[in-house]
């Protein structure tokens, strides 16, 4: 009787949870976020590799952007609540290990006993903490990463870069920001120089949006690692790409050259969700950069779905002020 009883309850769990997800998945308002039925999602695979596109190596090309002479020490200052300390990041000349130091306090630590060569600062203020990247000497980059007045805490994160690098360069790609620029470049011991994330060769005609996504020239997506947007069929060009202000897991939309509606979120690099109607028509009123306004798309069924939406001067539906 106790075993038909517990069969019976194991049954009633299982179907209330199809009704639980029928309900979820079936919802089908004025949000994104209920309309997960109407996706297919596409885990992107293929990586965009340029490292042969132009002849001429890099080294010759950008040759007074690379940092020949290593930097070995990087001053910095930490505002950490009310509190604030100064200091520096620098190699040492006997071991080579890098080091942090405390003014303040008269502090000296040593970070790690790796031997490195040179040290690089993005031109950007973090909210925070500090952040500086150290090539070693058998060519790996480190991030190096303090977010306290403990400068004990400070960490180190291994970049595990697909290439062996020489040194660092002042170059960076075009931007057009909803967040801080990622993108830390370096030159590669092939003579040419790589983003150290995707490993995307260095080049003018590659846009960088933010911290998510790198735009080619031809519409062409690409994501931080390198992996290039795209479904079974075919790669995707962007038309428009906007910011997604209600769901985080929705985080960006974006309109392609086809009129597909896709979303892609930074926090899932690995996949991006194409909606499974065509766009008719859209309007979008903004007329700031990084104004929230009602995004309204009607597709090709004259169905709609709305969401508040930003975007930046480039690949922006209207012109912003």
């Amino acid at each position: 009787m106790k075993k038909k009883i517990m069969i019976f309850i194991i049954i009633l769990l299982i179907f209330l949870s199809g009704i639980a997800l029928f309900h979820k998945y079936s919802n089908t308002d004025k949000s994104t976020n209920n309309n997960f039925n109407r996706y297919s999602i596409y885990t992107l695979e293929k990586y965009y590799d340029n490292s042969n596109e132009v002849l001429n190596l890099d080294k010759d090309l950008y040759n007074e952007y690379i940092f020949w002479d290593n930097i070995l020490s990087i001053n910095y200052t930490l505002f950490d609540d009310e509190n604030s300390i100064n200091g520096k990041f620098y190699i040492s000349d006997i071991d080579k290990t890098l080091h942090i130091t405390n003014t303040n306090e008269d502090i000296d630590y040593k970070i790690s006993n790796i031997k490195f060569k040179s040290l690089v600062k993005k031109n950007f203020e973090y909210y925070d903490g500090i952040y500086i990247y150290a090539l070693s000497e058998d060519g790996k980059i480190y991030k190096v990463i303090l977010k306290t007045n403990n400068i004990k805490e400070t960490k180190l994160e291994d970049m595990l870069i697909k290439f062996k690098a020489i040194n660092f360069v002042s170059l960076e790609f075009n931007s057009d920001i909803f967040a801080y620029p990622l993108s830390i470049l370096a030159l590669s011991e092939d003579g040419n120089i790589y983003d150290i994330l995707s490993k995307i060769r260095f080049s003018q005609d590659i846009t960088l949006l933010g911290n998510f996504m790198y735009v080619l020239k031809d519409g062409r997506m690409i994501n931080i690692y390198g992996k290039i947007l795209a479904n079974e069929v075919k790669e995707y060009k962007a038309k428009y790409i906007l910011k997604n202000y209600d769901e985080e897991e929705n985080e960006f939309a974006i309109i392609t050259e086809d009129n597909e509606l896709l979303f892609f979120t930074n926090a899932n690099q690995s996949v991006v969700a194409e909606y499974n109607k065509k766009i008719k028509t859209f309007d979008f009123n903004a007329n700031k950069i990084y104004e929230s306004s009602k995004l309204t798309i009607t597709f090709d069924d004259n169905s709609k779905i709305e969401f508040n939406a930003a975007c930046t001067t480039m690949y922006c539906p209207v012109k912003l002020n």
